[in-house]
């Protein structure tokens, strides 16, 4: 290409459906495209996509490692995102770990989904081994082990967890009636959730305030107004796609929805609807 020689490979349904990686011999610089990164990647956006294949994504980072790595004085790995990784030794290590790592999440949620555990019990309990957990390149500061985990499982088995209870559940409004009346009504369950906040078990105060959002919308602000403050208290782990998510929830109610034109494009849409829980 115009005296560049480029060695292209072929890396289709990792990252993206159509997705190419490529090698410049002149420099001995290899471009990872979104295949590799500086951290763990999006197995499922959160924003909404087909779910990518873990295993074929983990395979591909293999066949770049497999290339790199005869390569004594390979001088540069550098992808769409972040900064490149320089000198032989540090590229290949890069590699193989990203490729473990996707490795380890498809084959460990498939081992414990083959003994019967559902997408929220594997998420639970998978944790990096400590071979990878310490670097860097690998911390859950895009994609997550948990969220990562629920998508192999996707996959392979759909949105079905195998327990008939869940096979044809009511509605959300309909569901959080119920809920709301078990609990006591509104103000009893405020009460008890703000018991809970105070104890700083945050994800079951988000999910029990969550039935109140869609049981009683004109009391949409209460739940915010009990949740825990600052933002790294909230009920996830400080993620930038996670906290994006839940502070935008916090500008519908006291803002109200985004005003979407028809020149928003449908994908923008789609991501700001999935962004507000009272639509989730």
């Amino acid at each position: 290409m115009d005296g560049v020689e480029i060695e292209f490979f072929n890396m289709p349904g990792s990252e993206a459906p159509s997705e190419l990686t490529f090698y410049l011999p002149q420099w001995k610089a290899f471009c990872g495209a979104e295949v590799v990164s500086h951290v763990m990647h999006n197995v499922l956006t959160l924003r909404g996509a087909k779910v990518r294949d873990a295993l074929v994504w983990s395979d591909y980072i293999g066949h770049i490692a497999d290339f790199i790595e005869p390569i004594a004085d390979a001088a540069v790995l550098f992808n769409s995102h972040h900064w490149p990784t320089w000198g032989h030794d540090a590229i290949v290590t890069q590699l193989h770990q990203q490729q473990d790592m996707y490795k380890f999440t498809h084959d460990q949620t498939m081992r414990l989904a083959n003994i019967g555990l559902t997408p929220k019990e594997i998420a639970e309990r998978l944790v990096l081994p400590k071979s990878l957990a310490g670097n860097f390149h690998l911390r859950g500061y895009y994609g997550t082990l948990s969220h990562n985990s629920k998508a192999v499982y996707q996959y392979y088995f759909g949105w079905y967890n195998g327990n008939p209870a869940t096979l044809n559940p009511l509605p959300p409004v309909e569901s959080a009636l119920r809920y709301v009346e078990f609990m006591g009504g509104a103000e009893a369950l405020l009460e008890k959730a703000a018991v809970y906040q105070a104890k700083g078990d945050y994800r079951w105060v988000a999910e029990v305030v969550n039935h109140l959002v869609f049981a009683e919308p004109e009391l949409i602000a209460l739940p915010v107004l009990c949740w825990p403050k600052p933002i790294g208290r909230w009920p996830i782990k400080p993620r930038p796609v996670h906290g994006g998510i839940f502070i935008s929830l916090v500008l519908t109610i006291f803002r109200g929805a985004p005003r979407l034109s028809v020149m928003t494009p449908p994908h923008q849409r789609r991501f700001y609807s999935r962004c507000h829980w009272i639509n989730l």
